[in-house]
């Protein structure tokens, strides 16, 4: 990953470990790896950590803690000024990236969008 990666996947969590896991491999699974994931447990749940303690090591996985629960819109602009990315998106947590999504989207941007 480069300092400044092409995607910044941002990866809000509030509960849901086991939802939060399948949404963080999904997005380190891609075939494209130009990417950062900021992983963001809202208010500190130990279950949370837990669950992705063994995954969150990769280079490009960034991991922070809210200590208290955030409204989402707060949580989600909090972590937002974290990403280095030179674009941003937003994967919450009961969702996963489709295989080949980031390598989709960059050659669309590549293309100017066509």
């Amino acid at each position: 990953m480069s300092s400044t990666p092409t995607f910044t996947v941002l990866l809000p969590a509030k509960g849901r470990p086991i939802l939060l896991r399948d949404a963080l491999l999904s997005v380190l699974e891609q075939s494209f790896r130009d990417f950062e994931v900021i992983v963001s447990n809202n208010g500190a749940d130990p279950s949370v950590r837990q669950a992705i303690a063994d995954i969150v090591h990769d280079p490009r996985v960034r991991y922070v803690e809210q200590q208290t629960v955030l409204p989402m819109p707060d949580h989600w602009e909090r972590i937002s000024l974290l990403a280095r990315g030179k674009h941003l998106t937003v994967l919450p947590d009961r969702s996963v990236l489709k295989q080949g999504a980031l390598a989709t989207i960059s050659e669309l941007h590549a293309r100017g969008g066509k």
